[in-house]
């Protein structure tokens, strides 16, 4: 065999090997997409924000701490959870932002699940006269709030910005943005990649542990009312202003939901509150308390099905925050009442 005659052979083996594999990549790429890793829904940085979704996305992620759970999981082209919201506002179109951690997320629960999916169905009007805006991200406290309101409102045209105050804000708001490295979105968004990463660290399906939980009250009680509280209060209150002049900006109507500590059954009011609502009444922000509603279904031990996990509510307690928030409004005429 001549020498160019082998050169041949060879790189038409390279060709036929290089194209199998191909091949195989495709066929294994196409194959996992059917699967619940390969659906995975995926994380991109967003500057001043934090880590939240990457926009465009249909598909699936873990629910909390239930083995082999999988919530259904619908990121739009705005990048937040739910139905795709239309670039130009109808004129009389109302429509209504939530802002806040996990909790308004949906952390652990399906696109339909999470309070404000429930405000929309519930709330006797479509869409296109009164829209719920899910802007929630997990993980984000007041300043992340207001930085992604400063960011979006005008994009978003809010009538009405709900803040979901959740009490560990008061936790991380000293801290950095949350953020962390991550591969390219174009190599993240492949299912073999999602697959391999989600088997690479396999997820740990289990129950909270009692130290996990006493932890987390502990840092949650500490950080409203420890010796470096008064740090926290002062940046949460800086936040609060942040968040009140973006709305007078938009001449957005500006509300505060005051979300349940799960960890806190042994009163109807959480020890911190009556610094949040000086805060709140000084700076003149309507609010309502979940509190006393969950401990009363707590009283009724029905904290078994209002919770999620230890830290999250579930679908009926994302129900319960509903209708409070609802009745909220409604009483303050900021949306219209049922027809």
């Amino acid at each position: 065999m001549t020498y160019h005659a082998a050169l041949k052979k060879l790189f038409l083996g390279l060709g036929i090997s290089l194209t199998s594999l191909v091949l195989a990549t495709v066929i294994l790429e196409f194959s996992l997409r059917f699967t619940n890793p390969g659906q995975l829904v995926i994380f991109r940085t967003v500057p001043r924000v934090g880590t939240g979704r990457a926009p465009n996305q249909k598909g699936v992620f873990y629910g909390n701490d239930f083995e082999g759970e999988w919530v259904a999981m619908t990121i739009n082209a705005k990048g937040l959870r739910g139905d795709e919201i239309p670039d130009v506002k109808a004129h009389d179109e109302l429509r209504v932002l939530a802002l806040g951690d996990s909790f308004v997320f949906g952390g652990g629960l399906a696109d339909e699940n999470t309070f404000p999916a429930i405000c929309q169905r519930t709330c006797g009007y479509p869409a296109t006269r009164v829209r719920f805006i899910n802007a929630g991200g997990n993980g984000y406290d007041t300043r992340e709030a207001a930085s992604f309101l400063e960011l979006n409102g005008v994009l978003l045209q809010p009538d009405v910005v709900v803040l979901g105050w959740n009490w560990n804000d008061l936790v991380s708001i000293l801290g950095p943005v949350s953020n962390f490295p991550m591969a390219p979105e174009w190599i993240r968004r492949f299912a073999i990649y999602k697959f391999w990463q989600y088997h690479k660290s396999p997820r740990e399906w289990k129950k909270t542990s009692d130290e996990d939980f006493q932890k987390y009250h502990n840092d949650v009680i500490y950080a409203s009312s420890g010796s470096d509280s008064p740090q926290r209060w002062e940046a949460a209150q800086a936040a609060l202003m942040r968040l009140i002049r973006a709305c007078k900006k938009m001449r957005a109507k500006f509300f505060v939901l005051v979300m349940p500590e799960l960890t806190w059954m042994e009163s109807p009011k959480f020890p911190g509150l009556d610094k949040l609502t000086s805060f709140l009444n000084s700076l003149g922000i309507p609010w309502t308390d979940c509190q006393p509603q969950f401990y009363e279904a707590f009283q009724k031990s029905l904290h078994v099905t209002q919770t999620l996990d230890s830290f999250h509510p579930s679908a009926e307690g994302q129900a319960l925050m509903a209708r409070i928030l609802l009745q909220a409004l409604w009483e303050r005429n900021w949306i219209p009442r049922k027809p």
